[in-house]
């Protein structure tokens, strides 16, 4: 099983699948809702960010997980440089997923995509300890269509 996979009466879902069934129902409880003002990009940013952290609960954590933006390089590096007191993979593994994080990096932002605005940004959850990278399409109407890619893991106080 890969991970982020899980398992769903003896069939493993992969997390990609997970995230799809997420907001195919969050499109779907938005039914006929006229379209959303979502005028300015603080407004817009927020509303992909909520959209974001509901994936996230429905794909891979407990109530209990945090679930942060990562704005700034000062951020994730002060992410990176608490102690975890244990962690399945090995100091090396750690460095270089550090590597990746960093080089990686890129501050949010949001431009216009076919279709809709496009916002980008990176998150982390506590559980696994995963930095993701994220790009939300947000329509008029304020439909979304989300891509999340794991870009590296064991991160941070995390749960393995």
């Amino acid at each position: 099983m890969l991970s982020g996979d899980k398992q769903l009466l003896g069939v493993t879902l992969a997390s990609e699948h997970r995230i799809t069934r997420a907001v195919s129902a969050y499109d779907a409880a938005l039914g006929d809702v006229p379209s959303l003002q979502l005028e300015s990009a603080q407004e817009l940013f927020r509303y992909a960010l909520a959209v974001s952290a509901l994936v996230n609960l429905a794909t891979d954590t407990d109530v209990t997980d945090r679930y942060e933006l990562l704005t700034t390089a000062s951020a994730l590096d002060r992410l990176v440089r608490q102690k975890v007191p244990s962690c399945s993979i090995t100091r090396r593994q750690q460095r270089q997923s550090v590597k990746r994080a960093v080089r990686r990096f890129s501050p949010p932002e949001i431009v216009q995509g076919n279709g809709g605005r496009v916002v980008r940004f990176l998150s982390w959850s506590s559980a696994a300890g995963n930095i993701y990278s994220l790009e939300i399409l947000v329509t008029e109407f304020g439909r979304v269509s989300l891509h999340r890619e794991i870009i590296a893991g064991h991160l941070g106080p995390h749960q393995d």
